[in-house]
């Protein structure tokens, strides 16, 4: 299945899914940007783009992560945790936010908001 292909099955609306279109469009057009493009001179783009990488993660998983040894003692804040680019809702810390704000996956906000 080709990226564009995946297209209808990612979440957004209309507007959403021609911005995505026309982003992807515009990638095939250009290709991956190299070091003779200035703005990513010093960042070598081709590395995500390695074959092992898995982009379309199962939807299920948020595994429970022993976290401890990356706390700060003592320290007041939320704890927001990305695993490969998803938010971990089990892994992060949202006890307390002020009223009004959500934080969700991307997914859960287009089917919930």
């Amino acid at each position: 299945m080709s990226v564009l292909q995946t297209n209808s099955f990612l979440p957004g609306n209309e507007v959403v899914g021609e911005a995505r279109k026309r982003a992807l469009d515009l990638f095939q057009q250009l290709g991956i940007p190299g070091r003779k493009n200035e703005d990513y001179k010093y960042s070598p783009a081709e590395k995500i783009f390695r074959p092992e990488l898995d982009f379309f993660l199962p939807t299920n998983a948020d595994t429970k992560l022993d976290l401890s040894s990356c706390l700060v003692p003592e320290l007041d804040a939320w704890r927001v945790v990305l695993l490969n680019g998803r938010f971990s809702l089990s892994n992060s810390e949202l006890k307390g936010l002020p009223d009004g704000v959500i934080l969700t996956s991307l997914c859960e906000a287009f089917s919930a908001h």
